[in-house]
């Protein structure tokens, strides 16, 4: 059986692939995705819900359906635990505590 590479993405990479600010990161994104299948990809409730706050209707359907293959990671009291650790340690800043969340829910 071949083993197959775990990936974590966070609203980051799924929002490069529709910055038309920034062509390189959109193409190396869509260089990304074209081969997205040969990994298990995960993300979290944490980047569905900063997807869900995107402003622009259209910009938000897009990230959405990109988003619906992934599995979705749950936070769960382990997770809580290390963010909170994670924080009092000001490891990630306060103001950046979605992030410490997607950072620990890849380890649980």
């Amino acid at each position: 059986m071949k083993y197959r590479l775990k990936l974590y993405l966070d609203t980051s990479v799924i929002s490069a692939l529709f910055d038309e600010r920034n062509p390189e990161r959109k193409t190396l994104t869509e260089l990304f995705f074209s081969e997205i299948g040969n990994y298990d990809v995960y993300i979290s409730s944490i980047t569905i819900a900063e997807v869900n706050n995107t402003p622009d209707e259209e910009l938000r359907k897009k990230m959405e359906k990109k988003l619906a293959p992934f599995s979705v990671l749950t936070i769960s009291e382990e997770v809580e635990d290390l963010t909170k650790k994670i924080l009092e340690m000001k490891a990630i800043q306060e103001s950046y505590s979605e992030d410490a969340y997607d950072y620990c829910s890849c380890y649980y």
